[in-house]
């Protein structure tokens, strides 16, 4: 099956859906998911949920546009945003959420905050040699997933180039390429502060300007001192570390946030008989049930939660999601991974 852009597909080796934003001459396919990312994947990753139709031009059948519009009103749209024509790219490391920001891993990112269109090419700098790791486009104003970087890498990876050229479709002003090398100091990737509040994610990330000037204050040779004497600080404070870990101490068991949570709404999980049952005093245990987990789920600050309800009918399913309309609208909602779950869940991103 060939996928074209604006279809709606479900992934089958992760949770959730998207919209196809366009596909390659190699055969990758573009999917924007619901958290705004554009995630290349294989034909075979993917099931098409809805062909995308256009609406239709007569203006007195509003109805055929309306559902088309409500089809993209889950995702965000890719545009123009005022204020946005200078060109600007940005390389970002985020740590992942669950551990301290100087013990978690690091997924990177290439944002464009910008109306250009970016053609990026991504180099790993070697001693003796260089090695291209990725190369492709990054539509305006959008980001994307470039690789994540091991923390017990960090001091071991090499630096990085990017070269960019910026874009536009018609009339635009032309921007000079860009080449910048992101040296990555190992030191500053264990200092907390190291981290800071930004406006394109939740999490304190490490932020890197692709596009402005950076002067030195310093002589290079200094600056390459400089870092030597860092990596020997570095080292010496993984020393000490690792020497205080063979001492006995008492230790505080951290309770690591749940990213994902599964309950399991099947009337024979909740009670043990249920002879004498009417279908309504059953639905109600199950409702009820229902409620009381997302709630725990909210306090417990869950990132998503997954409520297996079967195929059956399809009354707990449609109960459940009237539900989520109508007292949770504040959350978005769909079908689970089908690969885990087939058509029998539904996952809820509560984004505490």
């Amino acid at each position: 099956m060939k996928f074209k852009k604006g279809d709606k597909v479900r992934f089958l080796n992760a949770v959730g859906d998207g919209l196809v934003t366009k596909t390659t001459a190699d055969g990758t396919i573009f999917v924007l998911d619901e958290t705004g990312f554009e995630v290349p994947a294989e034909q075979d990753e993917l099931i098409l949920i809805s062909q995308y139709e256009p609406p239709e031009t007569d203006n007195n059948d509003t109805a055929a546009a309306e559902q088309v519009a409500d089809t993209f009103d889950f995702y965000p749209e890719v545009s123009t945003i005022e204020g946005n024509e200078a060109a600007k790219a940005f390389f970002a490391m985020v740590p992942q959420p669950g551990r301290d920001a100087t013990d978690a891993d690091l997924d990177t990112y290439l944002i464009n905050d910008s109306n250009y269109i970016i053609f990026y090419n991504l180099v790993e700098a070697g001693k003796d040699q260089s090695r291209g790791i990725d190369a492709g486009i990054v539509e305006p104003n959008t980001k994307i997933a470039l690789f994540t970087l091991l923390r017990h890498e960090i001091g071991k990876s090499s630096d990085y180039i990017f070269q960019l050229i910026f874009y536009s479709e018609g009339n635009y002003k032309p921007v000079s390429p860009i080449e910048k090398k992101i040296v990555i100091s190992p030191i500053k990737l264990y200092k907390e502060q190291t981290f800071k509040e930004n406006e394109f994610f939740h999490e304190k990330s490490l932020i890197f300007d692709l596009v402005a000037i950076e002067k030195p204050d310093v002589p290079p040779h200094k600056i390459e001192n400089e870092e030597k004497e860092k990596l020997k600080e570095l080292e010496k404070m993984l020393q000490t570390k690792k020497k205080a870990d063979t001492r006995p101490r008492k230790t505080v068991k951290k309770v690591e946030p749940e990213e994902k949570r599964e309950i399991d709404l099947h009337i024979n999980e909740l009670v043990d008989n249920t002879t004498g049952l009417t279908n309504g005093e059953i639905l109600s245990i199950q409702m009820d049930k229902f409620k009381s987990e997302i709630e725990q789920a909210i306090k417990d600050h869950i990132k998503r939660i997954v409520f297996i309800h079967g195929i059956g009918n399809g009354t707990l399913k449609n109960e459940l999601r009237k539900t989520l309309t109508q007292q949770y609208s504040k959350y978005a909602f769909h079908d689970a991974s089908y690969k885990e779950y087939g058509f029998g869940a539904t996952l809820v991103v509560l984004n505490n």
